[in-house]
């Protein structure tokens, strides 16, 4: 992979690679770089992907970094995100889906994006709906 940033140690776990960074912001754009490309391999060999995303002051430096990589066929990514509030007012600040629109989704213009509804009138059917386009 091009332009790596080189993790300050690295080391296994049973088969689990576990790489360290000096800091949040080379780790957040280890991380973006990782996912570009791992993205870009998987659209090689099939139509979408589908991701999730998490969203959290800690992912800042991952989301900008993977939305600012080059080569991605955004148009062909399904992307959904972890989790919401239940029950915030519709456009608040804190909502994750808002958070991942502001910092990822609007950027880059995936093909589908799905968003929970916190405020569905069933929670259990919202879990539903949402389990089964994951």
């Amino acid at each position: 992979m091009e332009n790596q940033i080189a993790p300050s140690k690295q080391f296994n776990h049973e088969r689990l690679t576990v790489k360290v960074y000096n800091n949040r912001i080379e780790l957040g754009m280890a991380a973006g770089k990782a996912v570009a490309s791992q993205i870009k391999r998987l659209l090689e060999i099939q139509d979408k992907v589908t991701m999730v995303f998490a969203a959290a002051p800690s992912q800042n430096e991952f989301l900008q970094t993977l939305a600012t990589q080059a080569g991605i066929d955004w148009g062909r990514v399904v992307a959904l995100h972890m989790d919401e509030y239940v029950g915030l007012p519709a456009g608040a600040p804190q909502s994750f889906g808002r958070y991942l629109a502001e910092h990822l989704f609007d950027l880059v213009n995936p093909g589908e994006v799905h968003y929970i509804n916190g405020n569905a009138a069933s929670v259990a059917a919202e879990c539903q709906r949402y389990s089964r386009l994951i």
